[in-house]
């Protein structure tokens, strides 16, 4: 693929995520879901970080090929769905947040486990991503407490 046709899929996926985003605020503010302090609790901010950290990296060398850039779109639309359905019913919230909670007391070896056995692409885009904000929460959770 060439630079070019990268490039556009890169901006193809900026305006996804940027759509993706005013949905979130939209969904945060009618919902009064504070997301402006550093300690997350709600899986919907979590995700709301996910989808600003592709939108503010999208042209780094990060996601310079297609392989990644497939994996960024699958994160958007998993984000998107979730979302979605969180508009949809309220429950759904409930029952995502409960599922959060227990799945953030799983060990790394156990979300490994969970993403090998995933029953396909977009349980492991969801794992991996569950996985990928549980550690970095972490990561900065450490730093915080020591200082630095």
């Amino acid at each position: 693929m060439s630079l070019y046709e990268i490039n556009l899929q890169r901006e193809i996926l900026r305006e996804k995520s940027a759509e993706i985003l005013a949905d979130f605020n939209k969904y945060m503010r009618e919902n009064n879901i504070n997301y402006s302090n550093n300690e997350i609790k709600n899986p919907i901010v979590a995700l709301y970080y996910n989808v600003i950290e592709i939108y503010n990296n999208i042209f780094t060398p990060k996601y310079k090929d297609i392989l990644k850039l497939e994996a960024v779109n699958g994160k958007l639309d998993l984000a998107k769905e979730i979302l979605k359905n969180s508009y949809l019913q309220k429950e759904n919230y409930i029952k995502f947040k409960e599922f959060y909670e227990e799945y953030t007391k799983l060990s790394f070896l156990d979300f490994e486990e969970l993403i090998s056995n995933a029953k396909d692409e977009k349980e492991k885009l969801f794992f991996n991503m569950l996985l990928q904000y549980f550690m970095e929460n972490n990561f900065n959770k450490v730093l915080r407490e020591e200082k630095y």
